[in-house]
């Protein structure tokens, strides 16, 4: 942990990027919901997260500064 702290020393805020991973909700009757990772635009999302370009994925998908892309 304190390699991590360490290592995250010079990490602007302005760099930081909250996002949701993008699911999908089915109504499963009797008020209740199930709650599915989006296999759809999935995959698009955590290439986007590994190649540091979430923030242009989100914008194209309809998300906010946070939150889940559209789903």
């Amino acid at each position: 942990m304190l390699h991590l702290a360490f290592s995250l020393r010079g990490l602007s805020t302005s760099r930081i990027v909250f996002a949701t991973a993008p699911y999908v909700v089915t109504p499963a009757g009797r008020g209740r919901s199930v709650v599915r990772l989006n296999r759809a635009i999935g995959s698009g999302f955590w290439h986007a997260f590994e190649y540091d370009s979430l923030p242009a994925f989100m914008q194209a998908h309809g998300a906010g500064g946070s939150g889940a892309p559209a789903r």
